[in-house]
């Protein structure tokens, strides 16, 4: 989410922003969200700027059919790490990252 500041250059409030985002994560942001802008997505290609777009979108989606059956429940850090970790995961990672999927 990023607050721009009214007559300010947009193009810099963003790039300090993304520069801000690199340092504390190690990586760029997929998905910025700007009020009066809209939703921007960043990938080495348009490809992958295009499934990030997607994915964020089926993730509002998401939330609000949560919200309607009583809400989120968020996945433990050890589920999440399961996940990170699982060899069909890191197979999915490797054809992803070789453009076949």
């Amino acid at each position: 989410w990023l607050e721009l500041d009214a007559g300010g250059d947009v193009g810099a409030m963003i790039g300090a922003a993304v520069r801000t985002y690199w340092n504390e994560h190690g990586h760029a942001p997929k998905v910025i969200l700007a009020p009066g802008i809209g939703l921007l997505t960043a990938a080495p290609d348009a490809r992958g700027a295009v499934i990030a777009q997607r994915v964020y979108l089926d993730a509002i989606r998401i939330m609000l059919g949560a919200d309607r059956i009583g809400g989120i429940n968020y996945m433990s850090e050890r589920d999440r790490r399961f996940i990170d970790n699982w060899e069909v995961e890191q197979f999915r990672r490797q054809v992803a990252a070789r453009g076949d999927a």
